[in-house]
């Protein structure tokens, strides 16, 4: 079973990196082999690595607030992540409380359950807009298999 160093991962994928066209498997292989001299196992190896691993962007201590915060605020937003993330902690959070071996303080659990129901209530306002969205979808599919195409047509002329 053949090898890749980290030296030849590293000019392998600087080189897929510079791949201009349509990221096509074969075509990234032939074009890596081309620039470098790299066999096909190679490149499927690097290929694999780059995928299996998510980039993850390290933010410099020395870069002020503003900078750092400018950082996470032009990131795309993921809102089931953000609020599934956000949950963790609450529910975290609470375990912690109740595990601690002195008796912990009745209005903070009270805060954390309040932020676990409004994480939980979020979430599920969000699935149910998704599941009308979806169920509305279904209809207006349906609508148009039972219409004709010159009843289409006219609605498509109509803007409805």
């Amino acid at each position: 079973m053949e090898t890749v160093t980290l030296g030849r991962a590293k000019e392998i994928a600087e080189v897929l990196n510079s791949f201009t066209g349509e990221p096509e498997y074969n075509e990234l292989v032939a074009y890596a082999r081309k620039k470098v001299g790299a066999t096909a196992h190679e490149v499927s190896m690097v290929l694999t690595f780059i995928k299996d691993f998510q980039p993850v962007e390290i933010v410099s201590s020395d870069i002020d607030l503003e900078a750092k915060i400018d950082v996470i605020a032009n990131q795309p937003i993921n809102l089931a992540s953000e609020l599934q993330y956000n949950y963790a902690v609450a529910k975290v959070l609470l375990q912690f409380i109740v595990s601690k071996n002195s008796l912990p303080d009745g209005e903070e659990i009270r805060k954390t359950l309040r932020e676990i129901s409004r994480f939980s209530d979020a979430m599920l306002k969000m699935q149910e807009r998704v599941y009308n969205v979806q169920e509305m979808q279904k209809f207006q599919d349906r609508v148009l298999e039972v219409l004709t195409e010159d009843q289409q047509t006219l609605l498509l002329d109509m803007d409805i």
